[in-house]
């Protein structure tokens, strides 16, 4: 299967641990797979709006991304568990997330 056909992503973030993760605006939800496209999963499938950006913290393993509809930032472990609103006031518009990591 080629994933990129079979797809409708809106942002797509690359790869981490022979997974590919993306989110879908469209089924409103963030998945992976493999990065030869087979076993597609749910991460996240419900409770989002128009997930903008995705990025993955390959430290902490974790899972970020910004929310345009419901205008916050939010977290998860990559398989979608203890998800959280990190950023909800003052946010207009979210774009755009990127991590600080921090050499100390």
């Amino acid at each position: 299967m080629n994933v990129c056909r079979s797809l409708n992503a809106e942002t797509l973030v690359i790869a981490f641990a022979e997974k590919i993760y993306w989110s879908d605006t469209e089924r409103e939800r963030i998945q992976q797979s493999t990065l030869d496209g087979s076993r597609i999963e749910n991460v996240i499938s419900r409770g989002l709006g128009s997930v903008d950006f995705l990025a993955v913290d390959s430290t902490g393993r974790k899972l970020y991304w910004t929310d345009d509809q419901r205008k916050c930032i939010e977290v998860s472990e990559l398989d979608g568990t203890s998800r959280k609103v990190l950023v909800w006031s003052n946010l207009d518009s979210p774009r755009a997330i990127a991590l600080h990591y921090d050499p100390g």
